[in-house]
């Protein structure tokens, strides 16, 4: 399912709210994060999602969605009531988000251009090397995506390869062949 069918779709908040994703859409972007309370690596960007959430150019909203049948309302909205979210927190249990984004792994970021156009899918950074391991010089893959949309440049699709939770949804592994 593409992005463009998916914007007429609801979704039930993390709060249990129905939302029409059309409603939460940024009118230039929106930056679309797969979440997983339970996932050491999203924990480890938490802080960092809470700053982000205030830093976002103009016209652009941030969307934080929940991959999987598992991952329960509750669990998704105390996690982010704990780390400050206001962006929208999506559920995902059919994982229409996750497969139309292609997304492999918690946390994922997709920045998607107000025509449905992936412009940027995959790490926030290159910190984490693997669990519990990080480096001293980071690239802001992410920030630099969005800094360029914030310029007005046009941005080539750039995929970087995200480490973390796996995603487990059906659809997205066949969608990566």
């Amino acid at each position: 399912m593409e992005m463009s069918v998916l914007k007429a779709s609801s979704f039930t908040g993390a709060d249990g709210a129905v939302v029409q994703l059309s409603e939460v859409l940024g009118s230039t972007a929106t930056l679309f994060l797969t979440l997983d309370p339970e996932c050491p690596m999203t924990l480890g960007y938490a802080p960092m999602f809470d700053s982000l959430q205030y830093a976002l150019p103009e016209g652009v909203r941030m969307v934080g969605f929940y991959p999987a049948p598992f991952i329960v309302a509750d669990s998704a909205n105390l996690f982010a009531q704990q780390h400050g979210f206001t962006f929208a927190q999506l559920m995902d249990p059919d994982c229409r988000l996750a497969n139309a984004l292609r997304a492999r792994v918690t946390p994922e970021a997709f920045l998607v251009g107000a025509d449905g156009a992936v412009l940027y899918r995959g790490a926030i950074d290159d910190s984490a090397v693997r669990e519990g391991r990080k480096r001293v010089a980071i690239k802001h893959y992410l920030m630099d995506a969005l800094r360029a949309v914030s310029a007005g440049s046009v941005v080539a699709l750039k995929t970087v390869p995200a480490l973390g939770c796996i995603v487990e949804c059906d659809g997205t592994e066949e969608q990566e062949r």
